[in-house]
């Protein structure tokens, strides 16, 4: 999805609110990051109550800066 400031993915959970990941440059690049790492992120964050990625993690294409 494009917002303002480039492309995010978001991340849907049945028992929680979605949860937007950006920073991606271009479209291409998110989905690169949906095919080649969202999988390990998901699994990386399987039990973390927010299922938020590190905060200045760059494999994860997301800060909260």
């Amino acid at each position: 999805m494009r917002s303002g400031r480039g492309w995010y993915v978001q991340v849907v959970y049945s028992d929680r609110p979605p949860l937007q990941l950006g920073g991606f440059k271009t479209e291409e690049e998110a989905k690169e990051w949906v095919s080649n790492k969202s999988a390990a992120w998901l699994k990386e964050h399987a039990e973390d109550r927010y299922g938020y990625p590190s905060l200045h993690d760059p494999d994860y294409g997301y800060s909260y800066d």
